[in-house]
């Protein structure tokens, strides 16, 4: 397996440090998914990072390094992820 986006494992103690994991914790969907608000978090991290202008690039990216990363076999497509976020509950 090979990868273009290696250097993208380098920001995990950078993400754990943060706190963020924690934060993540308190998000709930409003619908029944067997996808966790951490694998959405880093399918939006790796379209920030790669400079990914627009979420629905998302369908175009099929890097296995980067799909790893989110903890998935391929990266959350971008009807998924936009699902997942429009249903995220207001008090959380």
């Amino acid at each position: 397996m090979e990868t273009a986006y290696a250097g993208i494992w380098l920001l995990v103690p950078l993400l754990i440090k943060s706190g963020v994991l924690r934060w993540l914790k308190a998000i709930t969907f409003g619908i029944a998914t067997s996808i966790a608000p951490l694998q959405v978090f880093l399918n939006l991290f790796i379209v920030a990072l790669c400079s990914i202008r627009r979420i629905w690039h998302l369908n175009d990216l099929t890097d296995s390094g980067l799909s790893l990363f989110t903890g998935r076999r391929s990266l959350l497509d971008q009807a998924t992820v936009s699902r997942l976020l429009s249903s995220i509950k207001a008090y959380s």
